[in-house]
């Protein structure tokens, strides 16, 4: 599971909170989950004795900054180290090379493991940048990518969703590039935990 913050100036602090919130709601919501998922052994003989769940994350103004590696252990260290660079806001938007970086870095991982990849904007980027990129992240289908549009209004907030969506070459059932709109990040929380997790259900079955 691996987070893309939006920290450029457009993100004010009561959006990088919200976005901070949701991430720590995702990363325990996904302990739970996963947990679940193996004592009904849909998970388990791929991997081992593997840590079910890794974590990273990158922030992003005008470059991409990589806070914390999926290889390193998942602890309350780890977690607070992410909080804490993330709140951190910074100047300009260009979101191209962070997705890139992260998805190309997912692409090497192991094929038995369900990756996904989960970023939070505003929407104030590289629109004509991104195209390729969405693109590519759908036709390589290795990673499960996850959209969450912020904004104060509802249009708008639909608008930065679909500005990521539109490139999108397959239907709604083959595509694995999903989008979730939200202008209030408190009240998309349990929508988004539920996609992952059912996401995290719907792979592991192809996985066994």
């Amino acid at each position: 599971l691996d987070f893309i913050f939006d920290t450029s100036g457009s993100m004010h602090v009561p959006r990088l909170d919200a976005s901070i919130e949701l991430m720590v709601v995702i990363i325990e919501g996904m302990k739970v989950a996963i947990q679940r998922l193996r004592d009904e052994q849909l998970i388990g003989g791929a991997y081992g004795d593997q840590e079910p769940l890794r974590v990273g994350a990158t922030v992003y103004s005008d470059k991409p900054q990589r806070v914390t590696k999926l290889t390193e252990p998942l602890n309350d260290e780890k977690e607070i180290k992410i909080v804490d660079e993330c709140s951190k806001v910074g100047g300009g938007t260009d979101e191209t090379a962070a997705v890139e970086e992260v998805h190309e870095g997912m692409k090497l991982g192991a094929p038995n493991v369900i990756k996904i990849i989960t970023l939070l904007t505003d929407g104030d980027g590289n629109k004509e940048g991104i195209r390729p990129i969405i693109q590519q992240v759908e036709q390589d289908d290795q990673v499960v990518f996850l959209v969450v549009g912020i904004a104060a209004d509802e249009k708008v907030a639909q608008d930065i969703v679909e500005s990521y969506l539109q490139p999108l070459q397959k239907d709604k059932e083959s595509t694995n590039v999903f989008g979730i709109a939200a202008t209030d990040l408190k009240q998309v929380m349990p929508g988004v935990l539920e996609f992952l997790k059912a996401q995290v259900k719907k792979r592991s079955n192809w996985r066994n």
